[in-house]
Formats: structure tokens, sequence, C-alpha cells
């Protein structure tokens, strides 16, 4: 499973806050899910036909409450909070992933 698949997984089940660079060469944080359950009724995808492109990932920006992409390619870091299920008071875990150009080297994003 390339970069792009795992992103799209990861984001379909939850959120991130999503480091990367821009078309400019700036870099942006993100808070993003692709979850519907964590997108507003009103704001789900409409299903237009058009095929789903393979480089830029469509996700929700949790922040700005709009629809946002970036490239699976410009992603420097991954974090995801995971809520543990088995903890009082509602204590979290946090994860931080990891530089994806450091993971995939050399694979195909």
């Amino acid at each position: 499973m390339n970069v792009f698949q795992q992103m799209k997984e990861l984001l379909n089940t939850g959120e991130c806050t999503v480091v990367f660079t821009k078309k400019d060469g700036t870099q942006r944080m993100m808070t993003c899910t692709r979850d519907l359950n964590r997108i507003p009724e009103e704001s789900h995808p409409k299903g237009t036909g058009r095929k789903e492109s393979t480089e830029a990932l469509p996700v929700w920006d949790i922040r700005k409450k709009a629809w946002r992409s970036f490239r699976a390619d410009s992603i420097k870091k991954v974090t995801q909070r995971i809520t543990l299920k088995e903890a009082q008071n509602e204590d979290h875990m946090f994860v931080t992933a990891y530089r994806y150009k450091q993971l995939y080297e050399g694979g195909t994003v």
C-alpha cells in the first residue's frame, strides 16, 4: 500500500494534523479528516461521478470548516491523536507518525 492509500485509510476513520509543503513552497499545518461522522452533513461529498485524483487527497479542514487538498508527496509530518477506550477521564495517547519521505524512500507515491 502506498502513502496515498495509507493516508486515505487513516483519514477515513479519524482526524490527523498534517504538515505539508504547499505549491508555493510554504509549509502549512492542517487538522483534517475524511470521516463523514466528523463532517457536517451539508458538506458531505455529493458524488459528482468524477474520478478521484490519485495525486491530490481531498480532506475536510476541521478548523476552516471547508474542503482542502494536499499532495501525498508533499507531506512532512502526520500526527494522530488516539483516544484510548480503556482510559478513564478522557485520557489521550498522542502518536506522532513519521516523515513519509523517510518511510517510503524510493517508493511510489
